[in-house]
């Protein structure tokens, strides 16, 4: 006599990946600017081996003021949004 074990599958549902900076949360694929010691530089956020990090770009940082990244973060992709960008 057979006897077929049906074992429930675990529905996979694949975490959020968030990064932090600056006091803020970034989605995957979000940019900021992060302070490096060599200056600031342009940052993605990113999955990598199941844990959320920063992928430093090739491109420098778009700021205003030192005062506005401190107060009020904000991705480059919503400044590019803002002014007709990506």
């Amino acid at each position: 006599m057979a006897v077929a074990l049906s074992l429930p599958v675990a529905a996979s549902s694949a975490a959020e990946c968030q990064c932090r900076a600056n006091g803020s949360a970034f989605r995957q694929g979000e940019t900021t600017c992060l302070t490096l010691p060599d200056g600031p530089r342009l940052a993605r956020c990113e999955m990598v081996l199941n844990n959320s990090s920063w992928k430093i770009l090739d491109q420098a940082c778009l700021q205003t003021s030192k005062h506005l990244e401190r107060e009020s973060p904000m991705t480059v992709a919503y400044y590019g949004a803002l002014f007709g960008g990506d």
